[in-house]
């Protein structure tokens, strides 16, 4: 950990409260809107209203960062929407040049990029600007919004939330503690670790690639493309379901 930094729990507003109110004007507040590699944690409603008010309070620099829940995978352009809060800067990535090339970007409001601007020495880049990423990237962007990629994500996800919950609920409390998500970012979190790398396995080996959570290790991450088919769609839930079927007689 950095010097003077401090870790919050995510949701606790008041103790965001307490860390920032002892460093008035001088703090800089970085926060997912869902965490991803935390496994797949959505915070309460008003969470993250609340947690852009405070920074305004105790004038905090606001970073949010949707590498991973931006362009439409929780349904909404931006994971912040849903509470109409607009960060500092907002950091966005992995879909961003629709997988044509590597790139990533920072989004800033004019104040909070104003001193960039007024001196470009404090921020270069070997690979800044390459015309390439920056046309793939505006392909992208204009194709999301062409074809409501967003709400398409928003209804795809509604239906494979509730098809995973129905696949999981006859292991409830014995394989399966939990079932979240927003949009294509849903989590499965079983009741141990082992579980998590036996099920992975058992749909990989089924043609079905998921995620495991980096920083969550009992908990399967679902990020589904939004132009998954009902035929895609239902070959996931029926394998998901075998393979659940396979894990919990081999762990019972």
């Amino acid at each position: 950990m950095l010097p003077d930094t401090a870790q919050v729990a995510y949701g606790d507003l008041a103790g965001l409260d307490t860390v920032l109110r002892a460093r008035r004007d001088r703090a800089c507040v970085i926060l997912e809107p869902v965490q991803g590699e935390g496994g797949v944690r959505i915070p309460p409603v008003g969470y993250l209203a609340e947690a852009a008010a405070l920074c305004r309070v105790y004038g905090a620099f606001l970073i949010v960062d949707e590498v991973q829940t931006g362009l439409g995978r929780l349904g909404s352009w931006w994971g912040v929407d849903a509470e109409g809060v607009v960060p500092d800067v907002l950091l966005v990535g992995k879909g961003l040049s629709g997988g044509v090339v590597p790139v990533a970007a920072m989004v800033a409001t004019k104040d909070a990029y104003g001193p960039f601007s007024r001196d470009p020495y404090l921020h270069t880049s070997t690979f800044g600007a390459s015309p390439i990423a920056c046309a793939a990237a505006l392909a992208a962007v204009e194709t999301i919004d062409r074809e409501d990629i967003v709400g398409r994500a928003a209804s795809l996800g509604r239906r494979l939330l509730a098809g995973v919950e129905e696949a999981c609920a006859p292991y409830r409390g014995r394989l399966v503690h939990d079932v979240r998500g927003r949009g294509l970012l849903i989590g499965i979190e079983f009741t141990r670790a082992q579980a998590v790398g036996e099920t992975l396995l058992e749909l990989v080996g089924r043609g079905v690639l998921v995620n495991h959570s980096l920083n969550s290790t009992r908990v399967l991450r679902l990020t589904p493309p939004a132009i998954a088919d009902a035929d895609e769609t239902r070959l996931f839930l029926d394998t998901l379901a075998e393979a659940l079927k396979a894990v919990h007689a081999r762990l019972a």
